[in-house]
């Protein structure tokens, strides 16, 4: 908010080892909203060069007319078969389903079958959403559950 326009700023970037993707998944359920579609998408693509195609996405923002980042190359790789389900939410736009825990309520059956069949769980995005679905989980799996897919490296977040 403070840069001048050709103004420089001074940036780094921060791995993550925790959020690589694991091995020999062969489901991915990626959850996230704001700038976490940056981590997520790239999962997707790389999900997707490896000819993994069975991946869920759940993705919020605030609105539909101006934060559908994305929405076109999603769109593509959904016709395609590359993605398998896609749920956005936005917030501001008043449907029910407002946030992407409320995709998870909603969709409880079809998420518990996806991890049965060993889906990774990944979420990137705040920190406030990153709690949010954490809560939604452990209502819906209870927390041993949720302590086990951690364990197994099958819940795996980078959250900020």
């Amino acid at each position: 908010h403070d840069l001048k326009l050709g103004q420089c700023i001074h940036a780094y970037i921060r791995a993550n080892p925790n959020f690589h993707l694991a091995e020999g998944v062969q489901s991915a359920i990626l959850i996230g909203n704001g700038s976490g579609m940056a981590g997520l998408l790239s999962h997707i693509k790389q999900r997707v060069a490896t000819e993994h195609y069975q991946n869920w996405l759940i993705y919020g923002e605030r609105q539909q007319a101006f934060d559908a980042i994305f929405a076109d190359e999603l769109h593509e790789l959904q016709s395609q078969g590359k993605i398998a389900e896609i749920d956005r939410v936005f917030s501001r736009d008043g449907f029910a389903e407002k946030y992407v825990q409320d995709v998870l309520v909603v969709k409880k059956a079809e998420l518990i079958d996806w991890l049965e069949q060993g889906a990774c769980l990944y979420i990137c995005g705040s920190l406030n959403m990153a709690k949010a679905v954490d809560a939604t989980l452990q209502e819906i799996l209870g927390i041993e559950q949720l302590h086990t897919l951690r364990k197994a490296g099958r819940y795996r977040r980078d959250v900020y």
